[in-house]
This record gives structure tokens, C-alpha cells and sequence, in this order.
């Protein structure tokens, strides 16, 4: 396959500038002192970034992809993803959302120690990605029913300087009461004080009562893609 090969950052962002979707993307998942690489073609574009083991992230029906590149990100219905060998695969996606400028939504954020979060994780969503602690932390949001801690996110400074909301979690048994729709108005409310522009998020494809929840709340899909790791 033929294609073009792009390795400084800025001409990488001008590349993107016309696909307001895969600049998201890449501004939020590539940090500037990771980037090595963006290959396009007419059929698609891979980026590729250091990591501890790197990583790419391919978007386009037939994305350029190096044979030595053992972690990917394809876009879902890219050609030739059944036929690459892998160990390890799964399916994940992506979302952002514009922060209001204005008061959409009322406040109603409850403050509660790292304890009291670190608990009701551990309790109620002990995958979480992010728990108290972590220094890329911004704000965490908590909502409260009846003085009871009823869910709460996490919002991320990522290592791209872009924002991500990790960590969305609601008490299992105050499930079906809304506490996910007002959590991610008020993380939306935080976000705005804290004068941040847009949020992302990854969700795995089989959390399907959270993408619909993310979805509800106003939430704009990026990517959907099958992780792969080659044998």
C-alpha cells in the first residue's frame, strides 16, 4: 500500500484540521512527546504513539498499517481486521461533548472525602480506572441521595493536556433512579466552572447501559474500534 508519512506534531494537527472528529481524537489520545508517526493514504489514516509498549490508532476503511506495529485501534468496519493475528481483542469506543458556556444545568454537587470515593469505587465499580490518589485528577463530582453517596466521575487532566471523564459510577442499588443523567449534567456543571472546553470519554462496546446513559446526556460518538494485540 502506498501512503505518506507525517512525524512532526503541528504538520500532523494541519493534516487533521479538516476532520473535526479524528483531531478530537487526537488531540485528547496523542501527546505531543509521544507522537512518532501519522501515516495516510486515500483509504485512511493510522497515527502511532510511544507508549510502554506502543500503540496506534487507525481510522478509515483501509488504513495504512505497519507490519511491526503490535498494538492497534481499528476503526470498526475496517477491511482486514478478522485476518490479523492477535492474542488479545475487544471492542471500545469513543465520545466528547462540548461544555455549555452557560448555566444549563443547577448545582447540586455534594463534596465527600477520598475515602468516602475510594470506598463506594471499590463497592460499586472496583474497575474503575481512576480512583482518589491519582494525580491527574482535576475535580472529582459526587451526587448524593437522601445524604447517601449515589455516584460519582472523575474528571482528568490526561497526559495530552486535553480532558477526559473516567471513573463513572452509580450505587448498585440506586440504579434506575436517574443518579447517571443528573451525575453527568454536574460533571458537565464542574467542567464549565472549571472553564473547560470539551470532555471525551472511552467506554468498552459491552457496557451497554452506560452508552446509553453517555448518549442520553448529549454525548457525540468519535470511534468505535477493535483493540488488537498480535501474537
Amino acid at each position: 500500500m502506498n501512503f505518506e508519512v507525517i512525524t512532526d506534531f503541528k504538520d500532523a494537527i494541519d493534516f487533521l484540521s479538516d476532520d473535526l472528529r479524528a483531531l478530537r481524537l487526537f488531540k485528547t489520545w496523542i501527546p505531543r512527546e509521544k507522537f512518532i508517526e501519522l501515516l495516510h493514504s486515500d483509504s485512511g489514516v493510522s497515527i502511532y504513539r510511544s507508549d510502554p509498549t506502543p500503540i496506534a490508532f487507525s481510522l478509515g476503511i483501509e488504513p495504512p498499517i505497519r507490519s511491526t506495529w503490535m498494538r492497534l485501534n481499528i476503526e470498526r468496519g475496517a477491511l482486514g481486521i478478522k485476518e490479523i493475528r492477535a492474542k488479545e481483542r475487544s471492542d471500545w469506543e469513543t465520545y466528547s461533548i462540548e461544555v455549555p458556556t452557560e448555566g444549563q444545568v443547577s448545582s447540586e454537587v455534594s463534596s465527600r472525602s477520598d475515602s468516602d470515593i475510594d470506598s463506594f469505587l471499590k463497592l460499586h465499580a472496583p474497575k474503575s480506572s481512576v480512583f482518589p490518589g491519582n494525580q491527574e485528577i482535576v475535580r472529582w463530582v459526587c451526587i448524593d441521595i437522601d445524604g447517601e453517596l449515589a455516584g460519582v466521575s472523575a474528571i482528568c487532566r490526561w497526559e495530552s493536556g486535553e480532558h477526559v471523564v473516567v471513573s463513572v459510577a452509580t450505587h448498585t442499588h440506586l440504579r434506575g433512579r436517574g443518579v447517571g443523567l443528573r451525575l453527568m449534567n454536574q460533571t458537565l456543571k464542574v467542567a464549565q466552572q472549571n472553564s473547560i472546553p470539551n470532555l471525551c470519554l472511552g467506554v468498552v462496546s459491552e457496557n451497554g447501559p452506560a452508552i446509553a446513559l453517555y448518549e442520553k446526556a448529549g454525548w457525540k460518538p468519535l470511534f468505535k474500534f477493535t483493540y488488537l494485540e498480535r501474537d
